[in-house]
């Protein structure tokens, strides 16, 4: 017997594809916080809690970026 998917699970795996992908064109640098202005400029309205939930679902963790030392 199938189930239907309810629709926050649908809400949480189109969040989740939206987010890996914003994720990866940062080079895996910018937090929730970035992320989320990122995606508010591309017509997304989501929150900074919803995104921040999202990475910490799919275990993505920002990447501190080092200082330039020549």
């Amino acid at each position: 017997r199938r189930t239907r998917i309810s629709t926050r699970q649908q809400f949480r795996q189109h969040c989740d594809s939206v987010v890996l992908a914003a994720f990866t064109r940062s080079k895996q640098r910018y937090g929730a916080p970035r992320l989320t202005d990122e995606l508010r400029a591309q017509g997304y309205p989501f929150n900074v809690k919803t995104v921040a939930a999202s990475l910490r679902r799919q275990g993505l963790r920002a990447k501190a970026s080092r200082k330039f030392s020549p």
